[in-house]
């Protein structure tokens, strides 16, 4: 029985574990997708301006000479009429380059008249001479570039959009080009993709380097595969050295004459592939990833994680179901009895005002952490509680007694509320950890997109105003109030036929959005209560309500210094306000 118990975890573990992985990489390959698209597009329009068009003809009939080119009064013209893109999208710069790939025209002066820094992308060439857009493969500059501190330095990567300018009969004569920089936007990207502690996403060209960046610089440099005042991008081969280097393991192999990893074997020869059981990384230290090349972009783009952390919990499958039972419960009266002994503590140092805050602090973050923990590890058990229930209801169907069946079903009804408090303690835990990571949010768009995955019932009319602004904040987190006020106006009806309207008001440092709705309403008495932990006004037996949310929500706005507010009477339905800063 115990064998069978542990196989079946086993494989539940491993099939999450795979789709997990899955969706990781598809919503990263996506999202790479929309940005290179977007850039694209802004090429192809700027590529065929009147302005960009007469330039180029321009420089076509003029001496290919460094010094004639460099000098010509059309350089300032055209860099004065470039420069506002540059600046509003990014951009570090522009090419317009002839059919023998020389520089008719650049933003600096040093690398006109010269061949191409990326004439040897032919891919990239093939197609815009064909009169499509590219993206070429990051590399090495030819010129200095700002580094993260804005010091120009050496060395630095960058990768460039182009599109085909054409003449006044449609045919291709010269490429326009933006240069981006690939640590940006491009690296930020794939580092959405990042699992757990030890998981991430990264993209690597056909020779089996990495061209974006690492989440382990700090460990590269320790274990001498970079140098201190060096960054992984375009700097590491996917190599397996056999050994793990990070636990101060020393390969007999040359870096050079190394095999490529098992990922990036298969990749660069045009592979797409999946292995949970486990390979070397360019660290030497054991992973499980999934991997797809990319023809059109002339790339992949991996998902790894380490399996130490990916199969963590099937370290507890020693234990019986009821063992399990009995770690859960501990752990919840663990959580508990800390949170009473850190009050009694703090109450009885009232003395020492000084003393007791610093305590109160420490200890309220090693319970929000412990919190995290208790969650995290309670998911695998529990999952495994439920499935023991279903497979006896199903195995041993026609040996059970009504009330035995009952008692099963009534105890996977449980588990499953359990598990989706455990989920709503996870997402309330991990509010502020992530203030860093701030993106150019259409607050339109992500309403649009967060009502499309919430998939209404069709007799629901849902208005959304036309000025919803632009913001610089974390689309996460903005995405998770929208989504959990959106899905209770919804949920919460009570009929599917009804109205939501969504709008917006500046009050100047904040915008102020509201989500108004026909529903039943919400007794004024209730105001205050459906913002705190594990408070619902639904039926108990309800597995949907976890009484999280709404406090998600509150954590989520005060982090972010704004405030929410319920204005709602019982049969008039309700509207949220909700404040958040116009920049973070």
């Amino acid at each position: 029985m115990s064998w069978w118990v542990q196989y079946k975890i086993e494989a539940e573990i491993r099939s999450e574990t795979e789709q997990s992985l899955r969706t990781v990489l598809a919503t990263t390959r996506r999202a790479v997708y929309f940005w290179l698209r977007e850039h694209q597009s802004a090429a192809k329009v700027w590529a065929n301006t009147e302005e960009v068009r007469q330039a180029t003809k321009y420089f076509l009939t003029t001496p290919r000479t460094k010094r004639v080119l460099a000098a010509s009064p059309m350089q300032d013209k055209l860099r004065s009429w470039l420069s506002p893109i540059n600046i509003g999208k990014g951009y570090q710069g522009y090419f317009i380059i002839g059919p023998d790939k020389v520089n008719l025209s650049s933003s600096r002066d040093q690398n006109i008249g010269d061949l191409n820094l990326i004439s040897s992308q032919t891919r990239f060439f093939e197609r815009v001479w064909s009169g499509k857009t590219a993206v070429s493969i990051p590399q090495i500059s030819d010129v200095p570039l700002k580094d993260m501190e804005g010091d120009l330095r050496e060395g630095m990567p960058t990768m460039f959009v182009g599109a085909p300018i054409l003449d006044d009969t449609g045919n291709v004569i010269a490429i326009f080009t933006f240069r981006i920089d690939p640590t940006e936007v491009f690296t930020a990207i794939l580092q959405q993709g990042r699992l757990g502690i030890t998981g991430e996403t990264y993209a690597f060209d056909g020779d089996g380097r990495l061209i974006s960046e690492s989440r382990f610089d700090d460990q590269l440099i320790n274990i001498g595969l970079i140098s201190p005042y060096q960054r992984s991008i375009l700097n590491i081969e996917i190599r397996n050295p056999g050994v793990n280097l990070v636990q101060r393991e020393r390969s007999e192999i040359r870096r050079s004459d190394q095999p490529l990893t098992r990922m990036a074997t298969s990749a660069v020869s045009g592979g797409t592939g999946i292995d949970l059981d486990g390979y070397r990384d360019y660290r030497g230290v054991p992973v499980i990833g999934i991997w797809s090349w990319d023809p059109e972009l002339g790339f992949g783009i991996t998902t790894e994680m380490d399996t130490s952390e990916a199969y963590r919990t099937l370290h507890s499958v020693q234990y019986t179901i009821t063992t399990l039972s009995v770690i859960a419960i501990s752990l919840l009266i663990g959580l508990t009895i800390v949170f009473y002994a850190s009050r009694k503590k703090i109450t009885d140092s009232q003395q020492r005002l000084v003393e007791r805050r610093t305590e109160a602090e420490r200890r309220a973050e090693e319970l929000e952490q412990f919190a995290y923990v208790t969650s995290h590890d309670l998911k695998a058990p529990l999952r495994a509680i439920r499935n023991l229930a279903d497979w006896i209801a199903e195995d041993l169907q026609s040996k059970l007694d009504n009330q035995t069946r009952e008692r099963l079903t009534l105890m996977s009804d449980r588990v499953s509320r359990m598990q989706a408090l455990v989920e709503g303690l996870l997402d309330y835990c991990r509010v502020g950890r992530d203030k860093e990571n701030q993106e150019k949010v259409d607050s339109r768009v992500l309403v649009a997109d967060t009502i499309d995955l919430l998939s209404p019932p069709s007799g629901f009319l849902i208005d959304v105003a036309r000025d919803m602004p632009t913001l610089f904040t974390n689309r996460l987190e903005l995405g998770q109030v929208f989504a959990n006020l959106i899905g209770n106006a919804i949920k919460h009806h009570g009929s599917n036929n009804g109205h939501i309207s969504i709008g917006v008001r500046d009050t100047g440092r904040f915008f102020e959005f509201t989500i108004a709705d026909d529903g039943p309403g919400i007794a004024p008495e209730y105001h205050q209560k459906i913002f705190l932990m594990f408070q619902v006004l639904s039926v108990k037996d309800d597995r949907s309500d976890t009484g999280i949310g709404l406090a998600l929500v509150k954590k989520i706005v005060q982090e972010r210094g704004g405030s929410i507010s319920l204005e709602s009477r019982e049969g008039e339905g309700a509207n949220f306000r909700f404040t958040w800063p116009k920049d973070g």
